[in-house]
């Protein structure tokens, strides 16, 4: 009989804790730190672009890394999330940024050479990532290609060495 009182106590404080839990998590009385919020539906598309070689860049100008295009549907509103990631190693006099564009657009958040995607100094190689959500993409009455490019730049000169490197995308109807 103990026992079983005690399961039954054990279980309705872990009920109420969590519940407890999800009303703090939900609470509209807590601040918000971030830019801005996007909720998608289920409806998505994906691609995906990797390379495994090593790649060198040396310009101070945004230069392309990579770029291939992903097909908008006919008709809805859709976002495009694209994320970023690849061993890195940063030679340069400040920082080595990168940036993506979606359809020609910079993704959010906007921000050009002003984002350092890696440093010079520390380990080696580390592996990096980023990620970067489109303006909203509207349908034009027939289904397009949008392009998704990430482009590089050594910030100050220097050199910046990608490898393995990955570039996923989902498009999101919103």
């Amino acid at each position: 009989m103990f026992k079983k009182g005690l399961a039954v106590f054990a279980v309705a404080c872990l009920g109420g804790g969590a519940f407890a839990g999800f009303a703090l998590s939900t609470s509209r009385d807590q601040p918000n730190f971030h830019d801005l919020t996007l909720r998608g539906k289920v409806d998505k598309a994906f691609m995906v672009m990797t390379k495994t070689g090593a790649l060198t860049f040396t310009s101070a100008s945004f230069t392309n890394l990579t770029a291939d295009t992903i097909p908008v549907p006919a008709s809805g509103n859709y976002r495009a999330i694209v994320r970023f990631s690849a061993e890195s190693q940063c030679s340069a006099a400040s920082w080595c940024s990168a940036d993506i564009f979606v359809d020609g657009v910079e993704a959010n958040p906007k921000v050009g050479s002003d984002f350092a995607f890696d440093s010079p100094g520390g380990s080696a190689f580390d592996s990096l990532s980023m990620d970067r959500t489109s303006d909203v993409i509207a349908g034009t009455g027939s289904v397009r290609n949008v392009e998704i490019r990430v482009d590089v730049a050594v910030i100050g000169g220097g050199s910046w060495r990608l490898d393995d490197w990955s570039v996923v995308t989902e498009l999101i109807k919103v």
